[in-house]
């Protein structure tokens, strides 16, 4: 309204100054625009809200993409950090297995009855009694249990006793002729 008062004024002035008028003060009280410019001037504030929406939207649809894109990239780091946490543990509980082998190896390759004895102490507390067929070999080897022990004398073994069932004898016919 200031501006426009000064454009009148100063159009004004000019005017007066040619008829031999001077102009000192002017005020305008009330401006009345045609309906067509009120409409035009209506229209383009529609149109610079309606424009500052749109820039406040793709603001917000950016803020909305960064926040998913941050998320996203969040469960990705944690996704990676998980699998190199369990890569870690494998990895530990491989070289420890290794580790213990190793040392059981070892103490396999310095004393090799270790095996047997393992073995049977295992079965001490599960099995009374224990089969084993005439034919198969001992658990223990005595000549090597002899060698490691200079007294040791290993317990004869008897032989085993063979039964063979009895076989019926055929029968014969006899008949009355």
């Amino acid at each position: 309204r200031g501006e426009m008062e000064a454009a009148i004024q100063e159009e004004l002035a000019a005017r007066m100054e040619e008829e031999g008028f001077t102009l000192t003060d002017l005020l305008v009280r009330d401006i009345n625009f045609s309906e067509q410019f009120t409409q035009a001037i209506e229209q383009a504030q529609i149109a610079e809200q309606e424009a500052e929406r749109a820039r406040l939207r793709v603001q917000q649809i950016q803020q909305e993409a960064e926040q998913a894109r941050a998320q996203a990239e969040g469960q990705r780091d944690a996704e990676i950090a998980r699998a190199e946490g369990e890569a870690q543990a494998i990895i530990l509980r491989a070289e420890a297995q290794a580790e213990a082998l190793r040392l059981v190896s070892e103490q396999i390759a310095a004393n090799p009855s270790l095996i047997q004895y393992e073995y049977i102490q295992n079965l001490a507390d599960n099995v009374g009694l224990v089969l084993v067929p005439s034919n198969s070999p001992f658990l223990f080897d005595f000549a090597s249990l002899a060698e490691a022990q200079e007294n040791f004398t290993a317990p004869p073994v008897p032989a085993a006793e063979v039964i063979v069932p009895a076989t019926p004898e055929p029968e014969t016919e006899t008949g009355s002729n």
